[in-house]
């Protein structure tokens, strides 16, 4: 018995010497706790410079809308006032400025009026470069002012954009808008040549990455002599004024945040502006024109340093045109001349004065 229980107590002793021995040859494997320590996340590239406020247009805009797949467009449906429907362009938003202005009048065989108009464009004393375009197509009785906004190249090609795009759409009898039921074919052609210029604009900055951001206001007015109405479409804080029997008055209402009850240094900023989104929503403000009538499309390169009875003053005062654009151009420089000017006068005469009168306003000589 006592050699069977010698014989197991080796046999043991033997088997822990031997896992002994194996633990011996082992290597030593590190006993402290593993820790994963979070990896730093890379630094993000530092943003580009922010043009200075002599470069770019401090005003922020301020749009919500639905996004629009700038492919899923519907132009199979035309109007009867030659506009290819495309609603995805955006929206026409009519504003009755004069009641009598609702009624769609037949047109007149000959015209009613004479339509004249002057511009002019100013860079300013400020600013380094004029980002603010304007068209003056007579033969259509069209007039557009633009103010880009965007920094540095941006806003001047937003602007420009604009009214090649319009004065193409005119020229070319081709509108391609949103749909503007019960609007008068004038009108709904000139919202439709906005909304176009606002596509135009957005889609260079997508393909020119360096031109995001960029837009312009718009205020465009286009006369209809043989029926005596005046459509405005109006985007922005550009502005159209009428001066009539010795009074100014603002035709469009900014699209500012002033506008919207904001005050103090916010209240500058716009809420709409053209070609920074795929669609925009465009005023389109009817108006009752009479003869002498006078009507002021400028930038905010003027309002914002000529006061309007000033305005209204020189306009009352001056008897040409020419003379009068010449006058509100030096007076806003005169001012401090802070940003780009732009002004367009356009006067309303009778037809059988055209020869006698030629741009006349029908004031006294200054």
């Amino acid at each position: 018995m006592k050699t069977v229980l010698a014989s197991i107590i080796l046999v043991i002793a033997a088997v822990i010497i031997a896992y002994l021995v194996w633990l011996l040859f082992q290597p030593m494997e590190d006993t402290k706790p593993s820790i994963d320590y979070p990896k730093p996340e890379p630094k993000p590239e530092p943003a580009p410079p922010r043009p200075s406020a002599q470069e770019a247009d401090e005003e922020v805009t301020i749009l919500s809308f639905k996004p629009i797949m700038l492919d899923d467009l519907t132009t199979d449906e035309w109007t009867d006032s030659g506009v290819q429907v495309d609603s995805d362009l955006g929206s026409t938003r009519p504003v009755l400025h004069d009641p009598g202005a609702a009624d769609d009048e037949p047109s007149a065989v000959q015209p009613l009026l004479l339509i004249s108009a002057v511009g002019n464009t100013h860079r300013g004393r400020r600013r380094k470069h004029n980002e603010d375009s304007y068209l003056v197509l007579e033969a259509q009785n069209l007039f557009v002012v633009a103010d880009g906004m965007g920094g540095y190249a941006g806003g001047e090609v937003a602007s420009r954009i604009a009214v090649e795009t319009m004065e193409k759409a005119f020229i070319e009898n081709n509108f391609v808008g949103a749909s503007a039921p019960d609007t008068a074919k004038d009108g709904a052609q000139l919202s439709a040549s906005v909304q176009m210029a606002n596509r135009a604009i957005w889609d260079e900055a997508v393909a020119n990455p360096t031109l995001a951001g960029m837009g312009t206001t718009i205020c465009a007015a286009r006369f209809s002599p043989r029926k005596e109405r005046v459509y405005l479409a109006h985007v922005g804080d550009s502005r159209c004024y009428r001066f009539r029997d010795g009074s100014l008055e603002q035709v469009t209402r900014d699209h500012t945040l002033r506008e919207e009850g904001v005050t103090g240094p916010m209240g500058h900023q716009l809420t709409r502006a053209v070609g920074i989104g795929p669609a925009v929503e465009v005023d389109l403000i009817l108006v009752e024109p009479q003869l002498r009538d006078i009507y002021l499309i400028c930038s905010d390169g003027l309002t914002k340093m000529v006061p309007d009875q000033e305005i209204g003053e020189i306009l009352g005062s001056t008897k040409k045109s020419s003379v009068a654009v010449e006058a509100l151009v030096n007076r806003a420089n005169q001012m401090g001349g802070k940003d780009n000017i732009t002004v367009i006068v356009v006067t309303v005469q009778p037809p059988f004065e055209a020869e006698d009168t030629g741009d006349d306003l029908g004031a006294d000589e200054a």
